[in-house]
């Protein structure tokens, strides 16, 4: 059976593209809902969902360096070839109850494929034993894992964006599906710092304190869970860089100080303001930076300074022996990358060597982005 199904992914990935979709398109579909429209919606996702797994499946395929052939890809290969039959086999949704039944099959490949990340990177430590340094950070792999990625991003926004509008019956709470109207970026990183100064305190018993400047209120129609994505990556390396150069004690000192002066007490600074094009994010620390050398290798997956954790095969893409890793994993920063690209925005990083390290997000605002196939 599956050969059968592969081989048919294979012929609809040679004949079908994935349509592109704007957020603003997903974001007016969802706004003007009604059965009717949730019924369409269910309809182009019947078509959709298929045509872009089959490329994922190609994609995992034709990885370079073996990394198709491991069994952690393997896997993945047949979890996505159980998706692409689950969802070509599916009845055509022609009403009600056909969306529903539809809809669990949705929820149902979205689940069957959450911890993609972790056997991904499983595969990638695989290759990473065989290969020297500078075959395994060439741009080719990169470049490959960075299609499949965005791929998995583009098929897990859809689906998440008709089955939250599926469950909620429309809009709700200034929320349409996973779009929200009126996001704010201030929340979003107070909730990244509270994440991250949890993990930070896990592993080292303290976190360094992170100032705040916000010139002045900003909200854009953006999806928070990614911008808190992306900001919570950042935060995470910045606290390490932090402890480790400057050790736990002098961090704890650093955060009494920052109960009296927030300014004087912090080594991580967040700068957010809104501009003619872009929502920027700032995130500047005095972790001590990178080496100009390592510079080209942060794109790159599995490239990580610090220790990489112990996880177990059973456990989930982030949990490992001693909790919820703080770094080593080595994907945090081009996976944050991806999806700030992904509407249309970038995340650069500028470094100090010897002083510290500036991140900056730019979230398009001006209403043109496309969702990459």
């Amino acid at each position: 059976m599956t050969e059968a199904v592969l081989r048919a992914a294979r012929e609809l990935a040679k004949s079908a593209r994935p349509t592109p979709v704007s957020m603003n398109e997903m974001f007016s579909f969802g706004k003007n809902f009604n059965s009717t429209t949730l019924l369409h919606s269910a309809k182009f996702l019947h078509n959709e969902v298929p045509v872009r797994i089959a490329h994922s499946l190609k994609q995992l395929s034709t990885l370079p360096l073996g990394l198709s052939e491991t069994e952690p890809i393997q896997h993945m290969i047949r979890r996505y070839a159980t998706s692409f039959d689950e969802a070509s086999s599916c009845p055509h949704p022609d009403d009600d109850a056909g969306e529903k039944r539809f809809s669990e099959a949705l929820r149902n490949i979205k689940r069957r494929h959450e911890a993609n990340t972790f056997y991904l990177s499983q595969g990638l430590r695989e290759i990473k034993r065989i290969h020297k340094k500078d075959i395994f950070y060439g741009t080719e792999l990169t470049s490959s894992v960075d299609k499949f990625y965005l791929g998995r991003i583009g098929v897990r926004l859809l689906i998440g964006h008709h089955i939250a509008l599926s469950d909620n019956n429309g809009p709700k709470d200034g929320f349409v599906g996973i779009i929200e109207e009126q996001c704010n970026p201030r929340k979003s990183v107070d909730n990244a710092i509270i994440d991250a100064s949890q993990i930070c305190e896990y592993h080292y018993g303290v976190a360094p304190r992170v100032s705040v400047t916000m010139a002045e209120p900003a909200h854009i129609k953006y999806i928070p869970s990614i911008l808190h994505h992306i900001v919570f990556e950042l935060l995470k390396n910045s606290m390490r860089a932090v402890v480790e150069k400057f050790g736990e004690d002098e961090v704890d000192e650093l955060g009494d100080e920052a109960d009296v002066d927030p300014e004087a007490g912090s080594r991580i600074s967040v700068v957010i303001s809104k501009g003619s094009e872009d929502l920027i994010i700032k995130v500047s620390d005095q972790g001590g930076g990178i080496p100009r050398s390592g510079l080209p290798y942060i794109w790159s997956y599995l490239y990580t300074t610090a220790q990489t954790p112990h996880i177990s095969d059973d456990m989930g893409p982030y949990r490992s022996d001693g909790g919820p890793p703080l770094a080593g994993l080595g994907y945090g920063l081009p996976m944050s990358r991806l999806y700030a690209r992904y509407f249309s925005g970038d995340l650069q990083v500028v470094s100090t060597d010897g002083y510290g390290t500036d991140a900056y997000i730019f979230i398009n605002t001006i209403g043109n982005q496309v969702v990459v196939e």
